[in-house]
């Protein structure tokens, strides 16, 4: 175990937060976690963490703050508002962010935080609460060489592989580029759906010849799974929307044409929607 990261506070015990929290007490670290409702409470509180109701209160004493938020405004709102708890971590914390969103949020709270040592490393996710719980997701890490053993020493607990990409910003260009190609490859896979229906052909029987084939993906693994493509929109829609419009976003900052694979998402068949509430 780390010496430096013994003590962990988490943001965002969510559907995937959670299983990083139970994870993290299973190897031994002392985890205090923030959390809104009272029933997310009484569950972290069941895990053996330490349940608070404000993220500066979660973070005082912390080795390492560790947050697994929807996306960016999140962050933001709870990292450096009025009552953020970028201020609260104690100098020379670490923060890693599991949260995707656009490469230039970590870097900001890097500049933010810079003048009280607060080191700051990206980690987004590839996989599902399910990977989580088993120890098996992807984790990319990005930011200072010198940080990336201390973070990858807490998200081992649940991460595997732990891929170190390069400096901060740049393991969020990455993931941010694979939910793209998994978003394409999506609706791909809608457009394979919609013409074998034109020759009286349904997914069921689809899914299983091209998985047995060289056009196999994961995007068709995903919908034989789940029995449809709009299940697998139902499901993952918000999400992959959300992704979608940061990489435009990016693409834009940075005058970047995405080519076929921006053309693929704009023009595909199926209709990512947001999330309720966003």
């Amino acid at each position: 175990m780390s010496k430096d990261a013994r003590r962990i506070a988490f943001i965002g015990a969510g559907q995937m937060g959670m299983p990083m929290v139970q994870r993290l007490i299973g190897a031994g670290r002392e985890v205090s976690a923030y959390a809104r409702r009272a029933e997310v409470r009484a569950e972290l509180t069941s895990l053996g963490a330490t349940a608070v109701t404000t993220a500066r209160e979660a973070v005082e004493d912390a080795d390492a703050v560790v947050v697994c938020l929807f996306a960016d405004a999140q962050l933001r709102e709870l990292a450096v508002s009025a009552d953020g708890f970028l201020e609260a971590m104690r100098p020379g914390a670490l923060l890693i962010s599991h949260t995707t969103g656009s490469p230039a949020t970590c870097v900001a709270l890097a500049e933010q935080g810079a003048a009280r040592a607060i080191r700051v490393v990206e980690a987004p996710l590839s996989g599902s609460a399910v990977d989580i719980a088993a120890g098996q997701v992807a984790v990319l890490l990005g930011g200072d060489p010198a940080d990336l053993d201390a973070a990858r020493a807490v998200v081992a607990a649940y991460g595997d592989p732990v891929l170190t990409i390069g400096p901060l910003g740049s393991a969020m260009v990455v993931k941010l580029l694979n939910n793209a190609l998994f978003a394409a490859q999506v609706q791909l896979a809608g457009e394979v759906e919609r013409i074998a229906a034109g020759f009286g052909v349904d997914l069921d029987t689809v899914a299983p010849a091209i998985l047995a084939s060289s056009g196999r993906s994961y995007a068709m693994d995903v919908a034989a799974r789940n029995g449809s493509l709009a299940a697998v929109v139902e499901r993952a829609g918000p999400f992959l929307y959300k992704d979608v419009a940061v990489v435009d976003e990016v693409a834009r900052e940075l005058e970047l044409d995405l080519g076929v694979l921006g053309y693929v998402n704009r023009e595909g068949p199926l209709t990512f929607r947001p999330r309720e509430g966003d």
